[in-house]
């Protein structure tokens, strides 16, 4: 529900024709709407009204936006620069596919900034919901603080989690998650989205139902590396697949 008070935000911050028309006329695609007046602002002007930042390096078909949550603390969104719905989009798992987990990894930095102060790799995650539990059709990361207790849980039991999909032994936020880890500073070359794909094909699930957050860490060796988090939504017993309740929009590891 966070995302309908960012889109409102956005919408009365730019004010255009455009964003009037979207909200009037399909208020779930609102985002994409966002992200092409970003786009445009960036080409025509240098500048990425109402984003922080687009990257067009890799031309639309690979770019990425990211945008400011005025209503949290400390929330970022990562959304790419063409269309894709969500989760369930079957571009973001192919081989060569734009890794936008490394492009929010790296925008953490707009976190740390708002913050005003750094913060350590396992006080940061990244989410992506389920289509059962998003008001938006664009897909979009959420790049923000851990849970402090979802913090001190993995920090406590990284050692437990291997390098292939196992449930995990105890709940996160009322939730029995399946996790793996990947090894390594950052995520350039690995995509988790594809990660997850081929689990969820191989047992015979559907990414749409899919929720999946990525936490860094630091392995039991003392070496970098990242916790992937996946559930599964079943709204007929109470899961919608809100791997964002993993993080912290008020931040409490930083203190005010």
């Amino acid at each position: 529900m966070r995302t309908v008070f960012l889109v409102a935000a956005v919408i009365l911050a730019i004010a255009t024709p455009i964003a009037v028309f979207a909200v009037r006329n399909d208020q779930r695609t609102v985002l994409w709407h966002v992200v092409q007046l970003c786009v445009a602002d960036q080409v025509e002007n240098g500048r990425p009204r109402p984003c922080a930042l687009v990257d067009l390096k890799d031309g639309t078909r690979g770019g990425y936006v990211v945008l400011d949550d005025p209503f949290s603390r400390s929330q970022y969104l990562v959304m790419p620069t063409r269309q894709l719905s969500g989760i369930e989009s079957p571009e973001i798992a192919e081989n060569d596919a734009p890794n936008y987990w490394e492009d929010a990894w790296r925008s953490r930095s707009f976190v740390t900034r708002r913050l005003r102060t750094s913060l350590p790799r396992d006080g940061v995650g990244l989410a992506v919901n389920s289509s059962f539990d998003r008001s938006q059709d664009q897909l979009h990361i959420h790049v923000d603080c851990l849970q402090p207790d979802v913090r001190q849980l993995l920090d406590a039991h990284v050692g437990e989690i291997g390098t292939t999909w196992k449930q995990l032994a105890f709940d996160l936020e009322g939730r029995r998650y399946w996790s793996r880890r990947v090894e390594g500073a950052d995520l350039l070359g690995v995509n988790p989205f594809r990660l997850l794909a081929e689990w969820v094909n191989r047992t015979g699930g559907v990414m749409w139902k899919e929720t999946l957050v990525v936490a860094g860490v630091k392995l039991s060796d003392h070496h970098d590396g990242f916790v992937l988090l996946a559930d599964a939504a079943d709204p007929a017993h109470g899961a919608r697949g809100h791997g964002e309740s993993l993080l912290d929009h008020s931040c409490s590891l930083v203190k005010s």
